[in-house]
C-alpha cells in the first residue's frame, strides 16, 4: 500500500486510492462520476488519474461505507 503522506508522485491510480481507502475500484469510479472525487484523464485511452492532493483529502473525507452518503 502506497503512504500518500510520502508519496511523492503527482498522481495515483484509481487502484491505488482503492486499496487506501480500504474501497473497491468501482467504488471510486463512482465517487469520480458523482463528482466527490476529482481526476483528469490522460493520455489517448484516457486513463483515470488522480491528483495526489486530491488523494489525499478524499482519504480524509470517505464515509466509511464508501457509499458517499
Amino acid at each position: 500500500m502506497i503512504d500518500l503522506a510520502r508519496e511523492t508522485r503527482r498522481f495515483i491510480k484509481v487502484h491505488e486510492l482503492a486499496e487506501c481507502c480500504g474501497l473497491t475500484p468501482k467504488t471510486v469510479y463512482r465517487h469520480i462520476q458523482k463528482g466527490a472525487l476529482k481526476a483528469v484523464y490522460v493520455g489517448p485511452f484516457n486513463v483515470v488519474r488522480i491528483p495526489i492532493e486530491e488523494a489525499r483529502r478524499y482519504v480524509h473525507n470517505v464515509p466509511q461505507n464508501g457509499d458517499g452518503q
